[in-house]
């Protein structure tokens, strides 16, 4: 969908950034699948904050997904890899307001997860594509509508 949607910013292709909020079994296996077809992962969340990939050209690694999965399984939360390099933790914050440039978002943590405000910060960071993964967010239509209106003014 996603290759036909938007090619440029197809799955396959190293450059396209990808920003996943959860860090439970869903976002940890669309993590894989997104690493596994080429594209470049930024972001994974959990409850208690963000943990962000400093090197947007590299990204989470499988075995890095794999590590955080361990942690899950014992009750850990993110915050164990602030001080992991190569990754940032934010305290308190999901991931949408902190990507600077992204070109996929899929929220996959909980249901309503991405507000106003984050949708703008979205749109701003160039965000293209938004696949929820969990449960579609009642507040998407209001995302969609600021989505086109910043699309049709050419404002990408």
């Amino acid at each position: 969908m996603i290759a036909k949607a938007c090619p440029e910013f197809s799955l396959s292709n190293p450059s396209t950034l990808v920003a996943i909020s959860g860090s439970g079994n869903v976002a940890q296996f669309t993590a894989l699948k997104v690493i596994e077809l080429g594209a470049t992962v930024l972001t994974l969340s959990d409850s208690k904050g963000t943990l962000l990939a400093s090197n947007t050209e590299e990204g989470y690694t499988k075995e890095f997904i794999q590590r955080i999965g361990q942690l899950k399984l014992k009750g850990g939360s993110l915050e164990e890899f602030k001080d992991e390099s190569g990754y940032e933790y934010v305290a308190g914050k999901r991931p949408w307001t902190l990507v600077k440039k992204v070109h996929i978002a899929l929220p996959g943590a909980t249901q309503n997860e991405v507000s106003g405000e984050e949708a703008e910060a979205l749109i701003a960071a160039g965000v293209r594509i938004v696949a929820e993964g969990s449960n579609m967010v009642r507040s998407l239509p209001c995302f969609i509508r600021r989505l086109y209106a910043k699309l049709l003014s050419g404002m990408h």
